[in-house]
């Protein structure tokens, strides 16, 4: 039997809805995320993006891909700000509460003196760079995440289950490709983000 596509509901539209529920619920995980490890946000946001993607474009009832990847990159770049925000907020809080134990452990460990600034300068621009990846990434998933809903339960999936109609040849056909896609690109971020801390991590202690 075929999806019914929910009617768009009056009022706000479903991709601000959605926006602003994950901005907030972004805004709130980043800033405890970020406040452990800046570096894991980034995955955060790729999955936030997702959802809000998703919720938008079902709650719009998307009766296209166009409209469903638009809906969902416009939630994906909301919840992407307040995640970005949380994320900003908690690397910076992280570094004022750890920074003299981090510049007295440089210090020590090192054999030239370590310029307090340097430390400051990278950190304020690590943040930075982790945030802005993150909000490009939430985007980008928020539209993977709207072109998910249209062919799981839209029309998209509709239009499959018509022999001849349609760019699928089975019901959910597209779903799967975008959720291996997804599910993809994170276990890559998260595998590289692990690594890379590792090394760090070795490098600095002298392992």
């Amino acid at each position: 039997m075929a999806a019914e596509v929910p009617p768009a509901a009056p009022g706000m539209p479903g991709r601000l809805k959605s926006g602003l529920l994950f901005a907030l619920l972004g805004f709130l995980l980043g800033l405890g995320v970020g406040f452990l490890a800046s570096i894991c946000t980034v995955p955060v946001a790729a999955l936030l993006g997702a959802a809000a993607g998703y919720l938008a474009a079902r709650w719009e009832g998307a009766p296209t891909v166009a409209h469903a990847r638009q809906a969902g990159s416009l939630a994906g770049l909301l919840a992407g700000v307040g995640h970005t925000l949380g994320a900003l907020a908690g690397g910076a809080l992280a570094a004022l509460w750890a920074g003299q134990t981090v510049l007295t452990w440089l210090v020590q460990t090192r054999d030239l003196p370590w310029d307090p600034s340097l430390f400051w300068v990278s950190a304020a621009g690590t943040i930075s760079c982790v945030g802005g990846l993150g909000l490009v990434l939430a985007v980008g998933f928020g539209a993977l995440g709207g072109a998910t809903w249209y062919g799981w339960r839209g029309p998209g999936r509709q239009a499959a289950e018509v022999p001849g109609e349609g760019p699928l040849s089975a019901p959910g056909r597209s779903a799967v490709v975008w959720m291996a896609g997804i599910l993809g690109l994170l276990v890559c971020c998260v595998a590289g983000f692990i690594l890379l801390s590792v090394l760090v991590w070795t490098g600095g202690t002298g392992f």
